[in-house]
């Protein structure tokens, strides 16, 4: 049996030696055994690594290979004899109790032994596990986080990251006490000679043993509960009476409401069927939930089974979490968190790099790109803008701007660019067809933009788009920003000034040309009429176009027109921080400023020097100035040089936002964010909150909730701080919300009606960093705490006087 390729001369000696060879299909790996060990290989090492705790070092994937080779090789049968492992068949029978198995990468304790260890350490190291020694007896290899090396441990404590830990509830405990109970008053009854106090006896008795078994989990009809959910479609149970949910505020888009009727107690009065229906298991609505259910797959199922879902059988949850990618690059988890500190140089996927814009006055989430409706509050995208009579002929004609302004101009209106090019499908390289792309036509409102407040964005879909060099873009984040913001007030005389480059992925030339197909009817007829559209579109109605310069979208765009940027400012003297991507500095000029994506935030001390920034961008670029700094990023500034004071707020953002959700003033106002957890003064222990046994949400009060969070998120990290611990703290509960969550998310909602537009004041200082901490124990579903930072620029003289704004704050 040979590969599908190999060469004549191969052929021919194998030939020669009276052999007929046979050579697998195409691409029919299963038919060569070579090729299939190498599939089952791969297979178990990436489901090995799936199985990795989320922070484990993937660098140190390859420690792990020794033990990958022999777990694969015990459960996989030998060639030469299926009955057996291949590993039993190589070495013999596996010896559990000298070499036991754990999973890999899991987080664990590594207990450090006394004669090593000082009076007052501690007694173990955060670590993970790389698997067992085979030169010792029950011995583990584990990488010390502290010290950065393989430690041999004998004992261990495994912190698996989903795999159920067992736990003592209020209900074991309230089970054992009953168990303890029951088994006195069986031993005592006969010498109770009141037969009143035995009735008395006997019926708590039976009260208890029947409390147990609901707290069991014992059903008495269908036996024990299953462990993980049936993978078969079964019969929906049938909800009793006055369990039904209702949900209102769905069909007028207002924040669901979901309640739930108390169980009704009477049997409804309905013909008794001949035939016995299977029986379900008995649940007590009023017992707490012992076991936590998986959810992982609600989103998969149809919406219709909420149903099912109430009476549902608990069951552990034993699934894996397969996506590790999602644990890194869940930006709504890490924001939520709010480590405002990106990562440098941090590579970005395709579609983050067409967005890498920070939101303006409205953060559109996953509706990006489209435009609230003044009235009703509805974002509309462009399609839904051309079938408003209202919105029509605005949007058309800045449909139509966007097109001449990439394409090759509109007579009388705007000037092209020679970034588009309409071609036919025929004009396409035949190598290059399978990487034609589609285009996404974002429509925004920005004030700021006075000429043309409209605006209407054609971008690529990157993600279609096979781009084989780097894409990688630094921007400043937030928080360089703000300390470049406390610089200007710090240092005397020195002003702000805004700069925006108009087109600034668009003046870049591309060595390698892509291509987009777009639907004709989207397109206005005045267009359509100066290109001739109709008569190079296909029979489908697409047109395609040929990208030479870069635009919004293209993955390779903003490197390629920052590289120009770069190169073009060098010349100047002006220059990157090697260490904080987005600051540039003059090299001998006041002049620094702050560069993201096309937008400036120029510090500057004397014109003569603004003007030298801003003469050499007007050589390459045409660019829009506010010499006032009033705008920048989204955020509104109000400068009072004399005082050296600046106060950043966005105004109306909160308004939008609630009418964006149809969320109404409250009667009451709401001065709290989010439910406080109060102390119990007195009490020797502090115990945590109980779990959230409340019902689970579907995918619509699901997705409003992530709506709010990404919504107010940006908002919180610019300018109001009060509202990080409650977005992280809602955040957190998001990915499988309940009742008890949608209480907390309107909670916030009536505080940010209730509230004033936030206005945070930066004063000058000697730039001394100063950080102000506390945490609240036990604060947190779970068992968990909360910790946070404030962190602010004061003087040198009093660095404990919180008299400025901060710069960044922390709550996780």
């Amino acid at each position: 049996m040979l590969d599908n390729e190999i060469s004549k001369e191969y052929r021919k000696a194998i030939i020669n030696q009276e052999i007929e060879p046979e050579r697998v299909p195409k691409e029919a790996h299963r038919r060569n055994a070579a090729e299939k060990a190498i599939q089952i290989g791969k297979s178990h090492i990436k489901s090995c690594l799936a199985g990795c705790d989320p922070s484990f070092p993937m660098h140190l994937w390859d420690r792990l290979l020794p033990q990958m080779e022999i777990t694969c090789n015990l459960v996989r049968p030998a060639n030469a004899n299926a009955n057996v492992s291949a590993y039993q068949y190589l070495y013999g029978n596996h010896d559990y109790n000298r070499m036991p198995l754990h999973p890999l990468g899991c987080a664990v304790q590594a207990f450090i032994e006394p004669k090593t260890r000082r009076s007052w350490e501690e007694h173990s190291k955060d670590g993970w596990y790389l698997g067992t020694s085979d030169e010792h007896y029950r011995t583990y290899n584990v990488w010390i986080q502290q010290t950065r090396a393989v430690q041999n441990t004998d004992t261990c404590f495994f912190q698996h990251h989903y795999i159920t830990k067992p736990k003592l509830t209020k209900a074991d405990v309230v089970q054992h006490a009953a168990t303890k109970l029951i088994e006195a008053l069986k031993g005592n009854l006969a010498e109770v000679h009141n037969e009143t106090e035995i009735e008395a006896l006997q019926r708590l008795a039976t009260i208890f043993e029947e409390a147990t078994k609901r707290a069991s989990g014992i059903m008495e009809e269908t036996g024990e509960v299953p462990r993980v959910r049936s993978t078969e479609k079964d019969t929906p149970p049938r909800v009793p009476e006055g369990e039904a949910e209702t949900r209102t505020g769905e069909a007028d888009g207002t924040a669901p409401d979901v309640t739930r009727a108390p169980p009704t107690t009477t049997a409804p009065n309905r013909p008794v069927p001949a035939t016995k229906p299977p029986a379900q298991p008995r649940i007590d609505p009023n017992m707490p939930n012992l076991i936590e259910p998986d959810d992982s797959d609600d989103e998969n199922e149809d919406d219709s089974s909420d149903e099912e879902s109430i009476m549902a059988p608990p069951r552990y949850n034993t699934r894996a979490q397969t996506n590790k990618h999602k644990c890194f690059q869940s930006n709504v988890t890490r924001d939520a968190i709010l480590s405002a500190i990106e990562m440098s140089f941090e590579t970005l996927r395709p579609a983050q790099l067409a967005s890498r814009r920070y939101p303006l006055l409205q953060v559109l989430c996953d509706i990006a790109g489209a435009v609230m409706d003044d009235e009703t509050g509805e974002m509309l995208e462009y399609r839904h803008l051309l079938k408003r009579p209202k919105y029509k002929d605005t949007w058309s004609k800045a449909f139509g701007n966007e097109i001449g302004r990439l394409a090759q101009g509109m007579p009388g209106r705007v000037e092209g660019t020679n970034t588009f090019f309409f071609i036919t499908h025929d004009k396409i390289p035949a190598d290059r067809r399978k990487d034609v792309t589609y285009a996404r036509i974002c429509c925004n409102v920005r004030p700021e933009k006075v000429n043309e407040p409209n605006r209407c964005r054609i971008t690529v879909g990157g993600d279609r788009i096979n781009y084989p060099y780097e894409v990688a873009t630094p921007t400043a984040d937030l928080l360089t920003v703000k300390l470049l913001l406390n610089s200007v007030i710090s240092t005397e005389g020195a002003r702000f000034c805004s700069v925006d480059i108009k087109n600034f992925y668009l003046c870049t030339p591309m060595k390698r040309y892509e291509y987009v197909r777009m639907n004709l009817t989207d397109f206005p007829d005045d267009v359509i009429e100066h290109y001739n559209l109709k008569s190079i579109a296909n029979k489908d109605g697409m047109v395609f176009v040929e990208i030479r310069k870069g635009m919004y979208g293209l993955p390779q765009s903003g490197l390629i027109a920052q590289e120009l940027l770069e190169k073009r400012l060098n010349k100047h003297g002006y220059h990157q921080s090697i260490r904080t991507p987005g600051l540039w500095t003059h090299k001998w000029r006041p002049v620094q400023f702050s560069l993201v994506v096309d937008d400036f935030g120029i510090k500057y001390v004397g014109k003569e020097n603004l003007e030298h920034l801003i003469g050499i961008l007007r050589e390459h670029y045409t660019i829009s100035i506010d010499r006032e700094g009033s705008r920048y990023i989204g955020i509104d500034f109000d400068w009072d040089y004399e005082k050296r004071e600046v106060h950043l707020s966005m105004l109306g953002y909160v308004k939008k936002a609630l009418k964006r959700f149809n969320h109404p003033t409250p009667t009451k106002p709401q001065n709290q964010p989010y439910p406080h957890v109060p102390p119990n003064y007195g009490a020797k222990v502090q115990y945590s909150a109980p779990d959230d046994t409340s019902p689970t949400l579907g995918k619509k009060e699901k997705k409003f909730i992530q709506e709010v969070t990404g919504t107010f998120l940006y908002y919180a990290r610019a300018i109001d701080s009060t509202m990080l611990t409650a977005l992280s703290a809602i955040a957190s509960e998001q990915a499988n919300p309940t009742e008890n969550t949608m209480k907390k998310v309107k909670q916030f909602l009536d505080y940010a009606a209730s509230q004033e537009d936030a206005v945070v004041t930066y004063k000058a200082s000697d730039m001394q960093l100063a950080i102000h901490s506390d945490a609240s124990y036990l604060s947190e579903p779970k068992s968990r705490s909360r910790a946070g930072g404030h962190h602010f620029l004061t003087q040198k003289e009093n660095i404990t006087n919180v008299d400025n704004g901060a710069v960044l704050n922390l709550s996780q």
